[in-house]
């Protein structure tokens, strides 16, 4: 009997587990509330404000909202006569709450006991993307459809969108994930979050020269294809300034010599060139290209950048070996010589040449023996 006092006496006032928490601007809101022993509901609705909640909390908005002092902007009362041990579960539809955007407290209260619901009608969405000049977000709204009239607040000042509902927010001296309010003409707003990088610039040059053209006395041309990028998104070369391509050779004794060409001219659509006499003697060949590049995060404060290649050649002439080998493919077949450092040829020699086939992982060995002019003749290697 203690027990079913205790049920009997007990007041409900619960909210379906299924009940969702979002709706569409146009959906009519409907809650299903769960209740036993109680005689009469007080039913409010409280609209709020969510760009002010936002902007001064910085969080989502939750049931603990303190409405102390707040009158209800719709406030109703429900009679019911249900037995007091009956748990019944009723649907409540809100009429008042229009069909537009917004952010509503519904509060139940019954007996000794209170339910709230946060009800959202709603939600911004956003699309970021990198640009040259910092974080462009795009305001979408429900349907992922840009919003003209939209505006971001960040770093406590309002940033206007386009008529495409795009905002350039500024690169950052502290990068990371950054929180802001996105808001609509009429004043709805939702929080979101975003990556804000900083404006972090790398310098990255194709080099390509000719190794047959590293010839002592020759006149090689190099070839420079530099990409500039910020954030990791690539940008216009137009940036860089004080462009220098550096040339630095080394011969076989160890001596350096460096050139410096200034003013080089780069461009986003083709490779530049640059041709040079070949030193004698000459055992490595390295190429930079560097520049200068403001950085407006910075006020303005100048950031050098600089890339290159190492090119070796004639590494045999610093070694004991007198000997290399050179692979031709010469009509339908492939040959193998064996020649000195002064190209001749080395016939009757040993070699053993290591195959392995595409798509296999074990290789086959095969000892072979040079002819007269030094060439082993491999054959289609099909």
């Amino acid at each position: 009997p203690s027990a079913f006092q205790s049920l009997k006496e007990r007041v409900d006032v619960e909210f379906d587990p299924a009940s969702p928490e979002e709706f569409a601007p146009d959906e009519t809101v409907k809650l299903r509330l769960h209740i036993k022993n109680v005689e009469s509901l007080i039913v409010k609705v409280f609209e709020l404000n969510p760009l002010n909640y936002h902007l001064a909390h910085g969080k989502e908005i939750s049931t603990d909202l303190d409405l102390d002092g707040l009158v209800a902007n719709h406030q109703r009362t429900v009679q019911f006569d249900d037995p007091p041990q009956l748990r019944v579960a009723r649907d409540f539809e809100f009429p008042e709450i229009e069909n537009r955007r917004g952010v509503w407290i519904v509060e139940f209260i019954g007996g000794s006991r209170s339910s709230r619901a946060v009800v959202r009608k709603g939600r911004l969405n956003v699309l970021n993307e990198t640009r040259s000049g910092g974080e462009l977000i795009t305001v979408l709204d429900e349907d992922l459809v840009p919003l003209a009239d939209a505006g971001i607040w960040f770093g406590g000042r309002r940033i206007a969108c386009d008529e495409k509902g795009r905002a350039l927010v500024p690169f950052s001296t502290d990068p990371g994930e950054r929180q802001a309010v996105v808001e609509t003409g009429d004043g709805f707003a939702s929080l979101i979050r975003f990556p804000h990088p900083a404006e972090q610039y790398s310098l990255w040059a194709g080099l390509h020269v000719e190794r047959e053209a590293l010839r002592p006395g020759a006149t090689a041309r190099l070839l420079v294809r530099p990409t500039l990028t910020v954030a990791g998104q690539p940008v216009t070369l137009e940036r860089l300034e004080d462009v220098q391509l550096v040339l630095t050779s080394t011969d076989l004794d160890g001596v350096m010599t460096t050139t410096t060409v200034p003013g080089f001219e780069i461009a986003s659509d083709g490779e530049a060139t640059h041709e040079f006499r070949v030193p004698d003697r000459l055992a490595s060949l390295r190429a930079d290209l560097r520049a200068r590049v403001k950085v407006a995060s910075r006020g303005g404060e100048e950031l050098a950048l600089e890339s290159g290649e190492e090119f070796r050649v004639n590494e045999h002439l610093c070694s004991d070996r007198v000997d290399d080998f050179h692979l031709s493919r010469i009509g339908s077949g492939y040959t193998l010589e064996q020649l000195g450092r002064s190209g001749e040829a080395r016939s009757g020699r040993t070699v053993v040449v290591r195959l392995r086939r595409r798509g296999f992982s074990d290789p086959k060995r095969v000892a072979l023996k040079t002819n007269e002019a030094g060439v082993i003749d491999l054959g289609p290697l099909e």
